[in-house]
């Protein structure tokens, strides 16, 4: 699955040496990093429903990932040239910030 990251702090986290940047904690950097690992092996929606790490469910409109207990990233899947691609739209805490 190819992602394509529309998010500022999950760029500045993909990015080498800029993850301090983003302003999140080591915690949530180690994580997200892990389920963009998870995300990218992927080869189709349901795996990353089977896939009980990564925390993805599905509403109508978008795929939601908890990265830990506090923060969730907001995703939308599409078909391009029969490849999936994840769009990141944002990271929010629960409390409803947006990140």
């Amino acid at each position: 699955m190819r992602c394509v990251v529309e998010d500022k702090r999950v760029a500045a986290v993909v990015a080498n040496g800029e993850a301090k940047a983003s302003g999140l904690t080591v915690a949530v950097i180690t994580s997200l990093r892990m389920k963009l690992r998870i995300i990218l092996a992927a080869p189709d929606v349901s795996t990353l429903s089977n896939w009980k790490s990564l925390r993805f469910r599905q509403t109508e409109t978008e795929g939601l990932i908890d990265i830990d207990e506090d923060w969730t990233m907001r995703v939308a899947i599409s078909s391009a040239d029969g490849e999936l691609q994840m769009n990141i739209k944002q990271i929010e805490s629960r409390a409803g910030v947006a990140a």
